[in-house]
């Protein structure tokens, strides 16, 4: 059997750098919410996210400091969907943090959403992965996140 290596500093770098961007504050995209939970900028968002594979992080605030909470990734066929699950209506089939949004919401915080396109679309899968082991200690709805080390 051939063994075959990947450069993982390289790898890393890449990863470290993603990262950096994901979990800046002032790349925060803030949700609108009126009282009917009703997003009032979402197709904003949506079209931003449109036809892309991405890694993406969910935010929570309470006025004060911006907490991310949850990375995830999607296909560029389903990122749109993917991202309306979580922040406006959830299809039944999906995991989708839909439930604690509402909850975050009505107990008055704001909820955000950073997010990188990524390229090739299969590196999205082991960039969120690593993102989440290295911090899963914030990420708090990342439960399988919880077991996994880097």
């Amino acid at each position: 059997m051939e063994l075959i290596k990947f450069d993982r500093e390289e790898l890393e770098e890449i990863f470290e750098r993603a990262g950096k961007t994901l979990f800046s504050e002032s790349k925060i995209l803030w949700l609108k919410y009126d009282k009917a939970f009703l997003c009032q900028n979402s197709l904003d968002i949506l079209n931003l996210v449109k036809n892309s594979a991405i890694v993406y992080c969910i935010w929570i605030s309470d006025g004060s400091h911006p907490i991310p909470i949850y990375v995830g990734h999607s296909s560029s066929k389903l990122a749109r969907q993917r991202i309306t699950n979580h922040f406006i209506k959830k299809d039944p089939r999906t995991g989708s943090q839909l439930e604690k949004i509402i909850t975050a919401v009505i107990d008055g915080n704001k909820v955000g959403l950073t997010f990188l396109k990524i390229e090739p679309d299969y590196m999205r899968k082991p960039m969120e992965e690593w993102l989440i082991s290295k911090h899963r200690e914030k990420l708090d709805w990342n439960i399988h996140g919880r077991n996994n080390l880097i």
